[in-house]
């Protein structure tokens, strides 16, 4: 029972850590992500997210743009 409840603990830090304010209904959601990149452009990665609540998409990262930052990934409206 210690080790089911440690485990809803630790998923439920990561779900808050990973969660977003949508920029639409400004709710904070698990937001999906979405990740592509433009016709004749092999560098490029966009990552777009979307609201499941009222399926608002939006590029900018509410996470910590750094860490996207690094591995190349567009976050620029």
């Amino acid at each position: 029972f210690q080790t089911e409840k440690k485990v809803v603990e630790v998923l439920g830090q990561l779900k808050e850590r990973l969660s977003q304010h949508c920029p639409d209904c400004h709710e904070k959601v698990l937001a999906r992500r979405l990740e592509g990149r433009y016709v004749n452009d092999k560098e490029s990665r966009v990552l777009i997210w979307e609201c499941p609540l009222c399926n608002a998409l939006w590029r900018e990262s509410r996470l910590n743009k750094p860490k996207f930052k690094q591995h190349g990934v567009v976050t620029h409206g």
